[in-house]
């Protein structure tokens, strides 16, 4: 277990912007309660946060069978776009926790849309992934702050429009790192 990355994803979880969160990308419903159930697995031990090999094009997971987030260093999670990809993998882990049933591809559409609310909100002002990253911007991240950007400022629950949120799957099921994904597969969310 990596004590300093388990501090940054608890840190990561006790921001306030985490509970600003709020939208749904059927059937995931991303919000602040939700994520607090992953900051309390983490805090309780019942997830673990450790350095290891992880696929190529990947930076950090959550595996679902061993429930704990793997990171490629020690040292992830220092940048903004690092810390985005760290809210990404939590709600993976929340789907895990509420044992959401959900096409892998749907939960991570619905990730990449958090991560890039995230994004935006970490970095205030709301200011693009897109002028941040610059050309580093994957075609998943670029579809999904583009909904981002429309969901930044509505208060209260706000439902991610079905035409965009498929467009953000078919891009994801195009996109080398999900190659071993169909648009049928599901994960395994079988709680902590």
């Amino acid at each position: 277990m990596s004590e300093v990355l388990r501090q940054k994803v608890l840190d990561l979880l006790s921001e306030a912007l985490t509970f600003q969160l709020n939208f749904v990308a059927p059937p995931i419903h991303v919000r602040g309660d939700g994520l607090f159930r992953v900051w309390a697995a983490v805090t309780a031990r019942k997830i673990g946060v450790r350095v290891g090999p992880l696929p190529p094009d990947t930076a950090a997971l959550y595996d679902k069978v061993r429930n704990e987030f793997v990171f490629l260093s020690s040292s992830f999670g220092n940048t903004y776009g690092e810390k985005a990809a760290i809210f990404h993998e939590c709600v993976h882990a929340m789907a895990d926790i509420e044992h959401t049933v959900a096409r892998a591809v749907a939960e991570e559409a619905a990730a990449y849309v958090a991560e890039l609310m995230y994004f935006r909100k970490l970095i205030s002002g709301g200011r693009s992934a897109r002028d941040a990253y610059g050309p580093g911007l994957e075609p998943p991240q670029a579809k999904a702050d583009e909904i981002a950007e429309r969901m930044l400022y509505v208060d209260g629950v706000w439902a991610v429009p079905v035409p965009d949120f498929l467009e953000l799957q078919d891009i994801i099921l195009r996109h080398r790192t999900y190659a071993h994904l169909t648009r049928a597969d599901f994960y395994p969310n079988r709680g902590v």
